[in-house]
């Protein structure tokens, strides 16, 4: 009931904390907006309706079945928010935009595509999971058939269980769902702490308060265990654009040139509008298809496409990391200073780590 209910308030008060008054009636897939708020209403209802019946009507099949009706009338009167996100979050955007985060968004592939590129993060995100269902499972296995209260806690525990097994299902299909898991995981780990440590204080046992702390670390702070083993799981990830690039000191250097509408590579646009004064073109996950398409297929243009680009879109600037290799062989060459373009004169920054062309003509 209380996760319930904090469910319910929780995500109330994040969309109304989040969301601009006059964006909150936009029907938005991807994030808190109308539809997700139906969703949640419906599990609420759905969940705690049969709670509350349970000492009239204490049946199990009563509990699923109410659950099920429940659920299917919400779905039914929440149609009409909820339909257009059959599609999945995406479904609005043109075909080769979609076809582009399917294949190149790596968080958007299964977990096995994902842990070739980027070894250290699979390893972060899954570790938590793997000792959180394992020393959850091995506590539930140890308990079952108890009585009482800790029946009740045993049946909880083994609820937990399952979603968190159900969830690293669906990572083998997409690794971004990792975060349905994060869910249950601390709630889990916090069981399996705390009679951890109930264990530990009434026996004393060095054994016990050792795998206390081995529990702890994996579920809370994988990266001491991966931080001596770091240089040799990185993973052989394509070329992303620098920490050099985006740092907080090179992109405040970019205030040393007045405002402007900076044509830029996808992974730069947030960091851009964070610490400069400029206006950017493209940005990640963006609800305008341009500022997407911009920053991703745009940087695959060679010359002749790119300057109608540009053009088009109203850039005063381009923003490009210094030696970057770009889909675009025309921005590779120009990022390692090898190439220039009457229609583009680099703009002088106190710092190396980007250049900054504006267009003329």
């Amino acid at each position: 009931m209380a996760f319930s209910l904090a469910l319910a308030v929780g995500s109330l008060v994040f969309w109304l904390g989040l969301t601009a008054p006059a964006l909150r009636a936009m029907p938005v897939c991807d994030q808190l907006g109308t539809p997700m708020l139906s969703v949640i209403a419906i599990a609420v209802v759905a969940a705690l309706a049969p709670l509350a019946l349970r000492h009239r009507m204490p049946s199990a099949v009563f509990h699923v079945g109410a659950t099920t009706v429940l659920t299917a009338i919400g779905l039914a009167i929440a149609w009409p928010l909820l339909g257009p996100c059959i599609r999945g979050p995406y479904g609005d955007l043109p075909p080769e935009l979609q076809d582009m985060i399917a294949t190149r968004v790596t968080e958007a592939k299964p977990f096995l595509f994902y842990v070739q590129s980027q070894t250290y993060a699979a390893l972060a995100f899954m570790i938590p999971v793997v000792v959180a269902l394992v020393s959850g499972s091995v506590l539930w296995w140890s308990r079952r058939g108890g009585s009482g209260a800790g029946q009740t806690q045993t049946a909880i525990l083994g609820q937990l269980l399952v979603l968190g097994m159900f969830g690293v299902g669906l990572i083998f299909l997409q690794m971004r769902t990792v975060i349905l898991v994060a869910s249950v995981v601390p709630a889990i780990g916090g069981i399996c702490l705390a009679v951890l440590l109930n264990a530990y204080l009434q026996s004393r046992d060095l054994a016990k308060a050792a795998l206390m702390f081995v529990v702890a670390i994996g579920i809370s702070s994988p990266q001491i265990l991966l931080g001596p083993l770091a240089p040799f799981i990185k993973g052989n990830g394509t070329q992303r654009e620098g920490a050099g690039c985006r740092n907080y000191e090179t992109l405040l250097a970019l205030n040393e040139v007045p405002p402007a509408v900076i044509l830029n590579s996808t992974n730069m646009g947030a960091p851009l509008l964070w610490l400069t004064h400029h206006s950017t073109l493209a940005a990640p996950y963006h609800r305008s298809p341009d500022a997407f398409m911009n920053g991703a297929l745009g940087f695959d243009l060679e010359e002749a496409a790119f300057e109608d680009l540009a053009r088009e879109q109203g850039a005063t600037h381009v923003l490009l990391c210094a030696g970057q290799v770009y889909v675009s062989d025309f921005l590779t060459g120009l990022a390692a200073s090898d190439v220039s373009v009457d229609w583009l004169r680099r703009v002088p920054l106190s710092n190396d780590e980007q250049l900054l062309f504006e267009l003329q003509g």
